[in-house]
């Protein structure tokens, strides 16, 4: 757990610049590589792909290859100009690039330039317990010197940014200023005529940008066309203080806004020159509430901050402390994750920002006249990077679930909130959990097609219920269960009604096959969550009847999952297909919450990694048309009983995440045989690679407000019915009609307790050996967000594999070879039992015959009980 640690390390983290030492050749060589990543709009990326000269590219946004970031660095000694960051489209020398350092917060380049080295930190900041400064879009990059002759040189350092960071909109006309204070200097650039909440290739239009550095008697700044700024600093080694009155088009002589400091004959800086870049849109969130009021919500710093300047000078004045803290982030981070393998550590160094430039915290304005802040209503908003526009995408953030929990577990409740109070109301009324927020971030309006939303039904309120669960186990905060307990119950309802060999549904990787064994176990798993909430609660006749529900299912689940060969043993894909194969990533879920429903065998895993073929990485299943997906093999692994299983899964992420054959921001989803992208380029799934290191956390007591506890769990206690869908939620005052609630509650007891009966005389294949989940204590970890800021300074659409690009990737760079279709099997120690994926596979799905009879047999019982329980009438207050 990332924990009370931190603190220690901040008092011994005194060093701004520690030596990062990096082996020669590069070992971890990303395809791209984070450089200002703070928000959704901004999000600046270094492409590394194809051998591109890291120091002679401009950062690009995530949609690859279409927007380009004009941002460029230099520094002159002794009158030579070398180029640090930016293409080399003018006379400036490229300095030679010797190595560079991933870490969670930070991307450090080491780079020479002639007779001085120099060391370029991008540091984007994260702050998990401190919403202010976490919800600030600014990041920093710093820039310190030193001789590598022992002389003294005179040294001038130069940045500049273009408008391009104002809009996608390369014909956008833009207008600009600059401002000085006693303490800072900054350009500000913004649209002419913008265009709320829209985008164009990735970007906004309706923000401000700032470029910004701290005063002084050596610093100049300029703005106007990109050639003469920069040929004014490569002859002079500063700026002539002009401001360029020419409003016009980003793509006209390209708008250029620059800043120099001058810091004369030195042999090492003093102290590092901080540049600040920033993307502020204010409002930045347009939600529509569950009664359909419109909302227009800020980034969450702006209950401190009213004025920018106040907001950059804190911001530029705080590096120090910054990047202390971020160094004790990342030292603790990082010893966690290498506790597992140094592979591991780089993976998640990767991913952390990545995860968080995804989100933005919001806050209402709260309901009087003064303006003031609704400090208790904040919620957290995500943006499905990579894909589409979609808001809160539920799987999504089902997949990037353990790096909330992790590194702060309190982010899940203004997560999850916006979507279960959206959902909480008569004009949303769904039987099952919708898929997202609206597909137009980053207005949240809830929009979407209840008709084509049913075939997500089993996946998406399994991940609502799951994840509910988890927040309120890791922080012991039990509002949003009894908030939204009867939505959370409808949502087991339903899946105790069609997670059977689910048909019409669609998983997580947008597959519509039938009988998909992945996905009835995330249903199961998913009502058993109910009945933990339900015990939680304190509503025992609720517990009682969805975890007898769950145990029921998951002992055909589990009879129907296993091939029945007696040699090559497998986990199906598909009920009843035996040529089919999954990883079965949704049993992570079974570890996270402790539930312990099913039992499985890691040898099956081994056989995969084992038989190799040259492949990059794993499908996820035999359906998976040559797809991999990085955020199920982190789940896979984190289920596997044995470390050699356990990191051998880790070291295809790892693999994918270190190949720069293809460009992309270490994507999501990719063909495995090549590790091109297919999509999901900055995703936040890859939050999933924390999925290890969230099994280590510890469960917390679930405690719940006083004044709604009681009420909530006397009020739900029925309602679990096995009727057919309804195209609409039950109204409150049915499901708890006193005498009717309690025959249905008790004759569902008598139907669950006669299967179990049943299946107990019934002969059953032996299940998987059990896997031991990883249990660890790590102290005490913030709940909620720090208060104290004084010292603040569209639907998814069936993926296509790309064609695959051959482009050399760097010769010390050793990528595992496995299988996609392995067909042998091999005996190691510890192993509890022997798998193989089929030679062959069969598409010919077909469910088998046990299961199908057992299905039968409950869907005609529980029809027997729907017509006792009509022939029992409502109270009359209740009859519709």
């Amino acid at each position: 757990m990332f924990c009370g640690r931190l603190s220690l390390f901040a008092l011994t983290s005194l060093i701004l610049f520690p030596p990062y030492i990096l082996s020669s050749p590069q070992s971890f060589w990303p395809a791209a590589l984070p450089v200002a990543v703070r928000s959704p709009y901004l999000s600046a990326w270094q492409y590394t792909n194809a051998g591109a000269a890291v120091l002679s590219t401009y950062p690009q946004t995530w949609p690859t290859g279409t927007n380009n970031l004009g941002w460029v660095g230099h520094i002159r000694v002794d009158g030579t100009t070398y180029r640090w960051l930016g293409a080399a489209t003018y006379a400036s020398t490229t300095a030679n690039l010797t190595s560079f350092e991933v870490t969670p917060t930070r991307t450090i380049f080491n780079v020479q330039a002639g007779p001085m080295d120099v060391t370029v930190t991008f540091l984007s900041p994260i702050e998990p317990s401190d919403w202010v400064r976490q919800s600030i879009p600014f990041s920093y990059v710093a820039v310190n010197a030193s001789s590598n002759d022992g002389k003294a040189h005179v040294t001038q350092f130069y940045s500049d940014i273009t408008a391009e960071w104002a809009s996608g909109n390369r014909s956008e006309v833009i207008t600009w200023s600059t401002t000085e204070t006693d303490e800072v200097i900054f350009h500000q650039i913004q649209v002419e005529t913008p265009t709320p909440y829209t985008e164009v290739n990735g970007q906004t239009d309706d923000g401000v940008v700032y470029f910004s550095t701290n005063q002084g008697p050596e610093v100049s700044y300029q703005s106007g066309g990109w050639m003469s700024l920069r040929d004014e600093f490569e002859e002079n080694g500063s700026l002539n203080m002009s401001r360029d009155p020419d409003f016009r088009p980003i793509s006209d002589n390209w708008p250029t806004f620059a800043l120099a400091i001058d810091l004369g004959d030195i042999q090492e800086t003093a102290s590092p020159v901080v540049f600040a870049i920033g993307y502020v849109r204010d409002p930045s969130i347009k939600y529509t509430t569950a009664t359909g009021v419109t909302q227009l919500r800020s980034l969450y710093f702006r209950t401190q901050y009213s004025d920018v300047v106040d907001l950059i000078v804190d911001f530029l004045s705080d590096f120090g402390d910054a990047l202390t803290r971020s160094g004790s982030f990342d030292n603790q981070l990082s010893q966690d994750a290498s506790s597992i393998s140094t592979k591991y550590s780089q993976i998640i160094s990767l991913a952390t920002r990545q995860v968080f430039g995804a989100i933005d915290i919001a806050v209402a304005v709260g309901n009087g006249t003064d303006g003031s802040w609704n400090m208790s209503d904040v919620m957290i908003f995500m943006r499905n990077m990579g894909i589409d526009q979609r808001v809160n995408p539920v799987e999504i953030l089902y997949a990037s679930f353990p790096a909330f929990l992790y590194l702060n577990a309190s982010f899940g409740k203004p997560l999850l909130a916006p979507l279960l109070e959206y959902q909480n109301s008569p004009r949303t009324a769904l039987p099952y959990a919708v898929s997202d927020l609206g597909t137009s971030y980053p207005i949240a309006s809830g929009e979407q097609a209840s008709v084509t939303e049913s075939s997500q039904g089993v996946e998406q309120s399994g991940n609502m219920l799951i994840m509910t669960l988890a927040h309120a186990r890791l922080t012991g905060d039990g509002y949003l269960i009894s908030q939204h307990y009867d939505l959370l119950k409808n949502w087991a309802n339903y899946l105790i009604k069609y997670f059977q060999a689910p048909t019409s549904q669609v998983d997580a990787d947008d597959q519509r096959m039938a009988n998909m064994t992945n996905l009835a176990i995330k249903g199961i798993i998913g009502i058993q969550a109910m009945a933990e909430m339900s015990k939680a609660i304190g509503n025992m006749s609720d517990y009682s009847l969805l975890a007898s529900a769950a145990a029921t299912f998951v002992k055909s689940w589990q009879s129907g999952v296993v091939s029945s060969g007696s040699n090559t043993q497998h986990l199906l894909f598909d009920f009843g297909d035996e040529d089919s194969w999954a990883l079965m990533y949704n049993l992570y879920a079974d570890r996270l919450l402790q539930t312990n429903l099913v039992s499985a065998s890691t040898q099956y895993y081994q056989t995969l990694l084992s038989s190799a073929d040259g492949s990059i990485s794993l499908e996820y299943d035999s359906d998976a048309n040559g797809e991999a997906n990085d955020a199920w093999i982190s789940f896979t692994a984190a289920t596997a009983s044995n470390p050699t299983v356990r990191n051998g899964l880790l070291s295809l992420v790892w693999a994918h995440a270190s190949s720069n054959s293809s460009p992309g921001i270490f994507p999501a989803m990719y063909a495995a045989s090549t590790g091109n992208a297919t999509q999901g380029f900055a995703s936040p799934a890859q939050g999933g690679a924390f999925a290890p290191l969230a099994l280590e956390l510890s469960n917390q007591t679930i405690k719940f407000p006083s004044s709604t506890s009681s009420s909530t769990s006397s009020a739900s206690s029925t309602g679990f019915s096995s009727e057919q869908e309804s195209t609409s939620k039950v109204p409150v005052g049915a499901i708890v009609g006193g005498v009717v609630g309690g025959v249905a509650a008790f004759a569902a007891v008598i139907v669950v307790t006669f299967f179990v009966w049943r299946r107990r005389h019934q002969t059953h294949k032996s299940p998987p050996d059990g896997v031991v989940a990883y249990v660890s204590n790590c102290g005490e970890q913030s709940t909620q967000p720090t208060q104290n800021f004084a010292s603040f300074m569209p639907q998814k659409s069936r993926r296509h594999l790309q064609a695959p690009v051959s482009v050399a990737t760097p010769s010390d760079l050793t990528i595992p070879s496995v299988s996609r279709d392995p067909s042998s099997t091999i005996n190691q120690e510890n192993q509890e039992s022997v798998f193989s994926a089929p030679a062959e596979i069969n598409r010919t799905p077909s469910s088998p015959p046990e299961f199908t009879r057992l299905r039968q047999e409950m869907h005609s019982e529980m029809q027997n009980l729907r017509r006792v329980m009509e022939q029992i009438a409502a109270p009359p207050e209740y009859t519709e």
